[in-house]
């Protein structure tokens, strides 16, 4: 996706929140879950980020370092991303 907003010089406005969370995170997680007596076999362990990132601020994260990736309306953007695979065709 940001490969993608660079390559079409802008970003689409979507204002959706991002469950990203650290790898390192996720690591102590996993390694702490194998020492964790489950209370039932196979149990799950389920993991959020607090708080969310929004997805224009991660993708709007890419002017930081340089990149002219102005914000447009996601019909807008979408159509360019339609071109291109048009052509691609």
């Amino acid at each position: 996706m940001l490969k993608g907003c660079v390559q079409f010089s802008s970003r689409p406005n979507i204002t959706n929140t991002i469950n990203m969370v650290p790898v390192m995170h996720v690591a102590r997680v996993v390694v702490a879950s194998m020492f964790d007596t489950p209370v039932e076999p196979l149990s799950v362990v389920q993991m959020t980020s607090h708080p969310r990132l929004t997805f224009n601020g991660f993708v709007g994260s890419l002017e930081n370092y340089g990149y002219t990736v102005p914000q447009v309306s996601y019909d807008e953007w979408r159509k360019k991303m339609e071109q291109i695979e048009d052509h691609a065709l």
